[in-house]
């Protein structure tokens, strides 16, 4: 537990380091999901099936690219005081 409250007290939401973790998740979804036609079966299938459920929704990358660095940072400070 130390180790995980540590992690989240020196969290650094940079520009850079968003970005770079981005890339991450949108290459990792390219490679798992983008790039295999039965991956994308399996994913549309899911969101078809399970309209209301998060079930419905993909797991890595759905929205990565629009997703803003002060999202992150906001939804941070808001958990980390408590808010």
């Amino acid at each position: 537990m130390g180790l995980e409250a540590d992690r989240m007290v020196n969290l650094d939401l940079s520009e850079p380091n968003v970005t770079t973790e981005r890339d991450v998740v949108l290459e990792e979804r390219h490679l798992r999901v983008d790039s295999e036609p039965q991956s994308l079966a399996q994913e549309q299938m899911a969101a078809a099936l399970q309209l209301s459920h998060p079930y419905g929704r993909p797991v890595i990358g759905e929205d990565a690219q629009s997703f803003p660095c002060t999202t992150s940072t906001h939804h941070h400070s808001a958990t980390r005081d408590g808010r």
